[in-house]
């Protein structure tokens, strides 16, 4: 834009007050003048050749790339229905047809203002689009300084992944074996175990052609590892590249395969004043290139859309130190050749982040030296660029190795190595030292192998010792949760002995705090707490069921009638249960609700009651008279309908079958000719309300009422 040429030419004057444009040329380029009320405010720019445009603000004497819009001060939260033309006059006739002869378009009804934004929009866009194209071709050309991986890179990923490990598969239409290792294959009178018997799946056996031991595979045709590795290759004196690739191996027929998905490319910058590398990610999917092996592209950018992520994984031994020599990583050239030689897995990217962590890099070259390899995991897994570079419970800064573990002797950090301990197991042994308590070796390799902590037991551990939780979790795995892992069980004698202290329980008492038969008295105290909150609900309900049950009345009149004409014939009890007839139609729907089943939403059982076709009595625990326990549905003659509990479940229902039977012979001596003659036609409902439910296929009902259906004798 030639500035001074604008400049010294003079703004045509408005003639007219207001918001005006007026239009002028100079050496093509489109000069419009900006007046409000004859002061001018500003003088909008474009090159009618190129697009290229800006304003001068007459105020600041500034120049900026803004559009004509903005320098005529428009709303900018009506950026999509605003348009100058009809908005801001253009001064004369003469000044339109200057502006269309220098911005000619092929619409020739198109306003003139409208022309101007047209150009504004194709210039921004073809400015934006040769800017991306700069920067991908600076990505590509870096991307192309690249050196290929190492030539040995697939052998060594799949030694260090899997030892190295090779397969015999059984091909059982062939009957023929074959060797991963060798490439070569026989018939299964080669393949056999050093008993000299027939190779089974999973048996280690001899190659006979190359003599390599290998594993026996005749359930499946191929074995699949997926792992990950990083790489680390110099460029040139200003950068470096750590290549994080995702891998998968498959082992199949008579060798293996090797795919590999570059996810991440980190650069390491020297002698850059603010930043320690640049990031690129892969644009594509990992499936995308397993699947699509053609498609070599490798396409890297800033962004990342497909959530490619660098995690564990193996690092390439060779180039290290050229790789980071000069960089801010310079101080982990030594310790990662070493952990790379090791064929340790771990988040080298984390430990990277701290940068020159002289503190950090320490500790890592002593765990790694000491065999704390459990520790050395979690360490890599708690370095991030947060947290000043490492947030676990290791003291980096510490002179000594008592002072980093923060323990006092050096026989207790030697029992982290023994069992191969984490950080829980350090949090233990720091207990253990604070409280003066020991922790033998067993127990110590039963809370790590186990991933117990602190806090996993810290609803117990005021009353029993580590040694002591062990022993007792391994007996109640025994007895009552096979199968169940041992946090499960944890988690359980925690929850039983919450529900102790809202029973008010005293759980310092050991009766109460460590039951011989822990599952049954957890068991039991989800029981008793259901029946707890079951009566206070019966109690919070009573005044809000004083309403209701008037209108249940007026509802189904003689129904409540009925109940009390039925009590003296249909109540009765044994030693442990006992057979209630309740007195209001309130109380079936109360009950109906504290057991969660239909009998407290449905009306059909009132109606029933009120025609005298079905009965509802409530079958108690003697001991419990107030506790709802099961809901019974009786016709007149003592056949039963329904039997139901707490969500329409059925606890200890053969015994209470046993109950019922000896209800009904009881009753059957009480039933006068009135109410033979009810059942009767009880009888005749029933089998309709079954050839109904019958035409609709409600089989889930009707299995329930076959298997509840107990007529009388």
């Amino acid at each position: 834009m030639k500035r001074s040429s604008v400049l010294k030419t003079e703004p045509a004057r408005p003639d007219q007050d207001g918001e005006v444009l007026t239009a002028q040329a100079v050496e093509k380029i489109l000069i419009l003048n900006y007046w409000k009320d004859r002061e001018l405010i500003g003088r909008y720019c474009m090159n009618t050749i190129t697009g290229e445009y800006e304003a001068y603000y007459i105020k600041t004497g500034i120049w900026r790339q803004t559009k004509l819009q903005t320098l005529c001060e428009y709303d900018a939260t009506q950026y999509w229905y605003y348009s100058p033309d009809g908005t801001i006059p253009i001064n004369s006739k003469a000044d339109v047809k200057l502006i269309k002869e220098l911005l000619p378009e092929r619409f020739d009804g198109m306003e003139p203002l409208a022309r101007i934004r047209l150009r504004e929009n194709d210039y921004s866009s073809n400015q934006r689009e040769s800017k991306e194209s700069r920067r991908l071709e600076r990505i590509r050309n870096l991307m192309d300084k690249i050196p290929p991986l190492p030539e040995d890179f697939n052998e060594w990923i799949v030694k260090t992944s899997s030892g190295d490990q090779d397969y015999a598969f059984y091909d059982k239409d062939s009957e023929r074996w074959s060797c991963t290792a060798c490439g070569k294959g026989g018939n299964a009178g080669k393949f056999k175990r050093p008993d000299g018997k027939k190779a089974r799946h999973n048996d280690h056996i001899t190659c006979p052609y190359c003599g390599k031991t290998i594993q026996a595979k005749t359930r499946t045709h191929a074995i699949q590892l997926k792992t990950n590795a990083a790489v680390m290759q110099d460029i040139d004196s200003d950068r470096s590249v750590v290549r994080h690739l995702d891998i998968r191996i498959t082992w199949e027929g008579r060798g293996h395969k090797i795919e590999l998905s570059e996810a991440v490319r980190v650069f390491p910058l020297r002698n850059h004043k603010k930043l320690a590398c640049d990031i690129y990610y892969n644009q594509s999917e990992r499936g995308f290139e397993w699947n699509y092996p053609w498609d070599k592209r490798g396409c890297f950018d800033v962004k990342n859309p497909s959530n490619r992520r660098m995690t564990e994984e193996y690092l390439y031994p060779e180039g290290i130190e050229a790789a980071l020599e000069g960089t801010c990583y310079e101080a982990w050239k030594r310790t990662f050749r070493q952990l790379a030689e090791a064929g340790k897995k771990l988040e080298y990217n984390r430990l990277m982040s701290a940068q020159g962590d002289k503190g950090l890099v320490n500790v890592v070259e002593y765990l790694f030296k000491g065999r704390f390899n459990r520790l050395l995991k979690e360490t890599a897994r708690h370095t991030n660029c947060w947290n000043d570079g490492y947030a676990g419970l290791l003291f980096k800064d510490g002179e000594t190795i008592e002072e980093v573990f923060r323990l006092s002797d050096r026989q207790i950090i030697n029992r982290i190595r023994e069992c191969d301990g984490g950080e829980d197991t350090l949090r233990w042994m720091r207990w253990s030292e604070e409280s003066g308590k020991k922790i033998d070796q067993e127990t110590l390799e039963w809370l790590t192998s186990e991933n117990v902590d602190r806090m996993s037991l810290s609803f117990i551990q005021s009353q029993m010792s580590p040694r002591q939780v062990m022993n007792y979790v391994k007996r109640q795995r025994e007895a009552g949760y096979a199968g169940k892992s041992t946090r499960a069980v944890l988690e359980q004698w925690a929850d039983y002995l919450d529900m102790c202290r809202n029973l008010n329980k005293d759980t310092t008492d050991e009766m109460v705090y460590r039951p011989r038969e822990l599952k049954r008295r957890h068991d039991e105290a989800v029981e008793e707490i259901r029946k707890q909150r079951m009566l206070e609900q019966l109690e919070r309900d009573k005044e809000a069921n004083e309403k209701v049950a008037r209108k249940m009345g007026e509802k189904y009149p003689g129904a409540e009638a009925v109940l009390e004409e039925i009590r003296d014939k249909y109540e009765y009890q044994n030693e442990d249960y006992m057979m209630i007839v309740p007195r209001r139609l309130i109380d079936i729907a109360t009950e109906g609700n504290a057991l969660h089943h239909c009998a407290g939403s449905s009306e059909r059982y009132y109606e029933r009651i009120m025609h005298r076709e079905t009965c509802i009595c409530f079958l108690r625990r003697k001991t419990e008279p107030e506790v709802p326990y099961y809901t019974i549905e009786v016709e007149p003659g003592g056949t039963i309908r329904q039997h139901r509990s707490h969500f329409d479940e059925e606890p200890g229902i053969e015994e209470i079958r046993g109950f019922l039977r000896e209800w009904q012979k009881v009753i059957r001596k009480r039933l006068t000719e009135e109410d033979h003659r009810l059942a009767r036609e009880s009888e005749i409902k029933r089998q309709k309300n079954i050839d109904e439910l019958k035409e609709k296929n409600n089989t889930r009902v009707l299995k329930g009422l076959e298997e509840d259906f107990m007529e009388a004798v």
